[in-house]
């Protein structure tokens, strides 16, 4: 067992404890897949992951400010919603 393994076991115990009465009650996980290193160890809340030091590129939504999703970053920094409405309008190297 590496160093990255204890970190993972560790990060989902603690999680798994912490999340069960939120999941209960229809929130989501606090935990992703790390789009870097591809374990469960992304922490939504902190924007981080603990094993591989990854962080969020895009924090909040260029258009709306709402906070971005792990899964967001692929927009360059607008939240799907934003991203759907005029694509064109927010590619990076559009302008």
């Amino acid at each position: 067992m590496d160093y990255e393994d204890v970190i993972e076991a560790a990060v989902i115990k603690y999680y798994d404890s912490h999340d069960f009465e939120a999941i209960f009650d229809g929130c989501e996980s606090s935990l992703s897949e790390c789009p870097e290193c591809l374990r469960e160890t992304f922490i939504a809340e902190e924007g981080l992951c603990p094993v591989c030091e990854y962080e969020l590129k895009y924090k909040n939504c260029k258009a709306c400010k709402i906070p971005l999703s792990v899964d967001e970053q692929q927009y360059n920094g607008f939240c799907e919603q934003c991203f759907i409405l005029d694509p064109a309008d927010f590619e990076e190297d559009a302008h």
